[in-house]
Parts: C-alpha cells; sequence; structure tokens
C-alpha cells in the first residue's frame, strides 16, 4: 500500500495445517480488481465494443420508432384523410343532392296533387272546367317553400304557353316557344318535350334568382305533366344553394377532422415520450450489463486459475 501496490497471492501451499492465502479487506480487493481492469488487454476492446452498441442502439431506437409508432400512425391517417375525402364527403355531397332532387320532385307531386283534384272536381261536375283550372291556378300561385319562402311552382302547357308564374307576371298567358335563357335554350320548349315523352323529369337550366329578376343563377327543375289538361307544372332548386350547403357539410368535416387528428397527434406524442422513457431505462440497465459483463471477463482472463 505505502508503494501503491497491488496484493496479491499464490495458490501453493505445503503445511495442511495452515489457510492458504491471505486475508485483504473489501477496499483492497476493489483496488487489485480495478488494477487488473486497468491493465487488461480486453478494455479497449471492451470500450470500442461498448461505443459501437450504443451507437447501433441510436440508430436502432429511432429506426424503430419510425418504423413501430411513425409509420402506423401516419399511415392511418393518411388512410383516415384519403377515405374521408376521397370517398365519404363525395358520397355524402351525393346523397345531399339527391335528397334535394327528391325533394323537389316530391314538392312537384303534391302541387300536382292540386291539378288532380281539381280535375277530380270537373268529373264530377262539382266545379266547371275554367272555374277549376282557376282555382288550381290560384291555389298553386300562392304555394311557397324553402327557408326565405321564396321558392314557388310555375304552370305552363304544351304549347308552350304560360299558364302562371308568380315571378315573371310578364310571361302569363303569353307564348314562350321563343324564350332562350342565358345559355340560349328554349327551356320552355324543352320542358314541353320533356313532359310530352316522359311525363315527367329533371332539367338543367339558368333562370333569375327567385324573385331577382336582376341576378341569374343555374337552376334544375322537376317538371310533371298533367295529362287531362296538358298542363305541366314545375318547381326547381338553385344550385349555388345546394353548393353553400355542401361548402358546409365540408367545412364542419374538415373540423371534425382536425380535431380527431389533433388528439391522434396528442396521443402519438404521448406515446413517443413514454417510449423514449422506457428504451432509455432499457439502455441504461442494458449498458450497466454489458459493462459488468466485460469488467468480469476482462478479470476473469487476467486471474489465475486459482484465484
Amino acid at each position: 500500500e505505502k508503494h501503491e501496490l497491488s496484493i496479491t497471492s499464490g495458490s501453493d501451499y505445503h503445511t495442511p495445517k495452515e489457510t492458504p492465502g491471505v486475508t485483504i479487506t473489501a477496499k483492497q480487493w476493489n483496488s487489485f480488481r480495478n488494477a487488473l481492469l486497468k491493465t487488461s488487454s480486453n478494455l479497449d476492446q471492451e470500450n470500442e465494443l461498448e461505443s459501437n452498441l450504443i451507437q447501433k442502439k441510436q440508430k436502432n431506437k429511432w429506426f424503430s420508432f419510425i418504423l413501430n409508432i411513425f409509420m402506423p400512425a401516419f399511415l392511418s391517417l393518411a388512410l383516415f384523410i384519403v377515405a374521408l375525402f376521397v370517398f365519404l364527403l363525395p358520397y355524402f355531397e351525393d346523397t345531399l343532392i339527391e335528397r334535394k332532387r327528391e325533394n323537389i320532385r316530391q314538392l312537384t307531386q303534391v302541387a300536382w296533387g292540386v291539378l288532380n283534384e281539381s280535375g277530380k272536381d270537373v268529373k264530377s261536375g262539382q266545379f266547371a272546367l275554367e272555374e277549376a283550372q282557376t282555382m288550381a291556378i290560384n291555389r298553386i300561385e300562392a304555394m311557397r317553400y324553402g327557408a326565405e319562402n321564396k321558392d314557388y311552382f310555375w304552370l305552363q302547357d304544351t304549347s308552350p304557353r304560360i299558364i302562371m308564374h308568380p315571378y315573371r307576371t310578364d310571361l302569363n298567358n303569353q307564348d314562350v316557344s321563343d324564350f332562350k335563357d342565358a345559355q340560349g335554350t328554349n327551356i320552355f320548349v324543352e320542358f314541353s318535350q320533356l313532359a310530352i315523352k316522359e311525363g315527367e323529369g329533371y332539367f338543367s337550366y339558368v333562370w333569375q334568382w327567385k324573385d331577382d329578376t336582376d341576378r341569374l343563377e343555374p337552376k334544375e327543375s322537376y317538371i310533371r305533366l298533367y295529362e287531362p289538361w296538358g298542363w305541366i307544372i314545375g318547381t326547381g332548386l338553385y344550385v349555388n344553394d345546394v353548393q353553400a350547403e355542401i361548402g358546409n357539410l365540408r367545412g364542419y368535416i374538415v373540423k371534425i377532422s382536425l380535431v380527431v387528428i389533433g388528439i391522434v397527434i396528442l396521443l402519438l406524442i404521448y406515446l413517443i415520450r413514454q417510449g423514449m422513457l422506457l428504451e432509455t431505462s432499457r439502455e441504461e440497465a442494458e449498458k450497466l450489463l454489458l459493462e459488468s459483463v466485460y469488467r468480469y471477463q476482462a478479470l476473469s482472463e487476467a486471474t489465475t486459475q486459482g484465484a
């Protein structure tokens, strides 16, 4: 100890009554062990191997996180977004459009029922034809629906002649064979041909916005022929109204999607943090284990067979 030398002992002895070896304290043993480790030829190899293992573990750790956590989460979000905007949203839009089209069809059927009821009154002799037609016109002219209560019905015959239009009274009782919309389509002629050929159906054109004669908008109408009188009744929907509802629906779905994506990201951050903590703890434990293995391996190689 005076000269900072390690105490060593051999295993040879020739007197059975004597105890082999010498007794040393734990502090002396630690000093002896450390001296062996410092002079071990395996120490540099141990440090190099340990360093390589740590670097390799660091690379594998990030790769493992990307492969096992980031990629599944990213693919899940991508699948969710694709399914939402490629499949679900167009489906909702198509469903909304079809619901609107079905709505105007049913409304036309209701108004057509007014004509049918008046026709039955004529057949039963309750009213004269002209009187029943006048009552039917007045009833249909007063019918309104929609958010602003400005959506309406109109009547024409197959000539075509306008019988009643609540917002274009200048066309009432007028021959509209030459009337064209903003796209140059003889719309009332088209209505007549569709009604004569199919009896009912949809038709797209451009028309004024409800009661605003200065504003033109794309429109789709549903018409139906009341054959006993040769009258056509119709009503329509404005494409911009439908697009506005679709825009509101799209905005609502986008907001919901952002909330879902935000929750997923928060969960992902939490999982990553927990995973990093577990990985760090595991690396520390593995590092201590490797250190212990290599230290005692070096010790074993440096000591004699007896020790």
